[in-house]
Formats: C-alpha cells, structure tokens, sequence
C-alpha cells in the first residue's frame, strides 16, 4: 500500500513545524519531531494524510506565551468593566483557580491564578490600576463584603475550557454563596466554540483569549464523518482507547497548552505500546 517516504514525511513536517515556530529538534527519539516522524512511519497514506491535515491545523501554546494571552484577556476584561474600573476608590479583583472547590491536587488553573502575580502585571498602566489579590477561597465575611462594594470583583481562571462543565459548576457553586452575578466572571487563556455557547446560555461572564481549533471547525460534515472514520483507524493501530477517539465529551480540539487537555483527540497525547504521542499528557 501507497506511503509517504521517509524523505517525504520529514519535507512535511519541516514545513509545518517552520510555519508553526516549533523547534525542530531531531536529537533523541522522545523529541517532539522525530515523535511526529516515528508516528508517521506505522501508518498507510490515506491515514498519513490526515494526521497531516490535523497537525497543520493544531495550536501548541507553551509557558512563554501564557502572559501574553493572559494580559490580553485582563484588558478585555477591564474594557467591559467600564462601569467598575470609572468609579471612585480603591479597585480589587480577587483571582481563583476555576477548579479548585473539589481537588486537593494543583492543575493548571492554580499556575495562571500565580501569574497574576508575576512583575509585567506592574508594565502595563490599565492592568496596574488594579489590586490582583491572588486567593484560594473566598470566605463568607469577604463574599459578603464584596457584595457590598462597588469597587470589588472576583474572577475564576483557567489555561483551558473545553465542554464547559468545570467552568459552569465553578460558576454555580460560588452563585451558592450568594456571590452576585455581575461581581463574578471567568477567564481562560484558551476555550472551544462549545464551551462559548454552554457558557453563553447560561449568561456566564466569561472572557476566552484564544479559541481552539477542533475537527468540528476544519472539515464539514461530510468530510467530517469519513476523517472521523480514518482516525478510528490510526487509533486501532496505535491500540488506543477506542470509547476515546475523539477526546473527552468528544470535543476533537487540536490544542496543546503546557499541558495537553484531555479534550484534545487522543492520536496526540495518548502514549501506546506503537509509539509516543508528540504532547504527551502525564
């Protein structure tokens, strides 16, 4: 059966990793190129050609880019707060994970709360205006009091929402506190259109810096169906968890942040007994 050559398969991924930035790095076998090379190899034409065209179309965002994205979606935040940033008085916005009620384990969303922290916050004259006060809970007394001030927010973050569902019960268990609606938002560095509309029928504030590709964007659907059906394949022959092929609550996104979300198609983070995923998710 018909493959691309070695030669070939390394001509294609240079390209695509030259367009992307990515570093082309062919030292080792875990590196993320010779992963792309070696995943290649163990799949028939058809099958090399989609994994291509989803690679073309994937988004990998590392630790360097978090606070750019982030200040981007702190001045969007603040240009929808004109109401609370024009009055009079002292302005402070308690930051929190999103998802951190129910796990005694850090995830990402404590590492973008932290970065709230970080000294370029202070560089930017509208985003320096304001007091960040990086907290893990929120008791009743400092709800009640940020109830009672005009001059007082909170705002969950995350790095990435993909169906939703996390942000939503965020949202609702601190509704259950009596925090007001307007006094609480969302924020996340990146988000899938799903979890825009999910967010948006439930009149979430919500803020995303990025939105994620996913299979559902790039192929129509009739495309979609028989791509779907190839990637059933290259899972097959990886030995792939198939109940997982199109990652959780089957939103297909084609995004890596620091960590690869478990939203993302499985053929990309998953590591087999045929071969390494190119992001890994530990």
């Amino acid at each position: 059966m018909k493959k691309l050559t070695d030669k070939d398969i390394i001509n294609r991924l240079t390209g695509i990793f030259e367009d992307n930035n990515w570093d082309i790095d062919d030292s080792s076998k875990i590196t993320m190129f010779n992963r792309f090379t070696e995943y290649l190899k163990i799949l028939n034409f058809e099958q090399q050609e989609v994994f291509l065209e989803l690679t073309n179309s994937f988004v990998f965002y590392n630790f360097d880019t978090y606070e750019k994205i982030l200040h981007n979606c702190l001045i969007t935040f603040l240009d929808r707060e004109k109401e609370f940033i024009s009055g009079t008085g002292k302005k402070i916005v308690y930051v929190l994970p999103l998802d951190n009620m129910k796990k005694s384990t850090v995830n990402s969303s404590f590492l973008v709360a932290y970065l709230l922290k970080s000294n370029s916050i202070r560089y930017n004259n509208q985003i320096n205006k304001i007091t960040w006060n990086v907290v893990i809970y929120l008791e009743k007394k400092l709800i009640d009091k940020i109830n009672l001030s005009p001059n007082k927010r909170v705002l969950l973050v995350d790095d990435f929402i993909g169906t939703g569902e996390t942000a939503l019960n965020a949202y609702s268990n601190y509704r259950k506190t009596k925090l007001e609606n307007h006094k609480l938002s969302v924020l996340s560095l990146a988000g899938t259109k799903y979890a825009e509309k999910k967010l948006r029928e439930k009149e979430v504030n919500f803020y995303f810096g990025i939105i994620a590709p996913t299979i559902h964007d790039i192929w129509n659907n009739e495309e979609k169906s028989k791509k779907i059906e190839i990637i059933s394949q290259i899972s097959k022959i990886r030995e792939t968890k198939q109940d997982e092929n199109l990652g959780y609550g089957k939103i297909s996104s084609l995004i890596s942040m620091i960590r690869t979300p478990n939203n993302t198609l499985p053929l990309f983070w998953e590591d087999t007994k045929k071969n390494n995923a190119p992001f890994p998710r530990l």
